[in-house]
């Protein structure tokens, strides 16, 4: 994808994942507080170390994470700290997954028909906007998925068809994306 994620963001998706770590070659700087100098520089399994040393990560070695990765992730990061992009990221790359299975519905025993949907929650709209532009940039760039998009993206949704969907005499798309501000009742 041409997603484009700093090295710290690419750590947490990989452990997010369940991705092998060090399989190419790539450091991890850690700088001062106030961002003028850097402190050390690891690889992605020493700045894991180093991160559960600290007592700022709860996963003390890579290898112990299970093979699919985990479901859930709390994630700490302050204003301007690259929550828009590492989310966005995580949601191309589990869209990406469910795509790439000829019908999700049935790889994962879901009722037929049933919508799987992707629900980004943001503090306030402008937050919602940010994350689902971002989002909608990423997949508007990656030829994989323009099979899958259906041709009507708004501001506020998007909406795919699975291989499976493909094959019914009404093609309803299946999985669908949306943003919205916590304050909403529509969530």
């Amino acid at each position: 994808f041409p997603v484009t994620i700093l090295p710290v963001q690419r750590v947490i998706g990989k452990l997010i994942f369940g991705v092998p770590l060090d399989y190419k070659e790539i450091n991890v700087d850690v700088w001062d507080p106030l961002h003028e100098k850097i402190l050390y520089t690891f690889k992605e399994s020493e700045y894991v170390n180093f991160l559960y040393n600290e007592g700022r990560i709860n996963i003390e070695d890579w290898r112990d994470i299970p093979e699919q990765g985990f479901n859930e992730a709390i994630i700490f990061a302050g204003r301007r700290g690259g929550k828009s992009q590492i989310t966005a990221a995580c949601a191309d790359y589990k869209l990406y997954k469910l795509l790439s299975i000829r019908s999700p519905h049935e790889h994962y025993g879901l009722v037929e028909g049933s919508p799987i949907e992707f629900t980004f929650l943001a503090q306030d709209g402008s937050g919602a906007n940010r994350l689902y532009d971002k989002f909608k940039s990423d997949i508007n760039t990656s030829p994989f998925f323009s099979p899958f998009l259906r041709k009507t993206p708004n501001s506020k949704n998007m909406e795919f068809v699975t291989e499976a969907d493909k094959d019914k005499r009404d093609v309803l798309p299946s999985i669908k994306i949306g943003a919205y501000p916590c304050t909403t009742n529509a969530v």
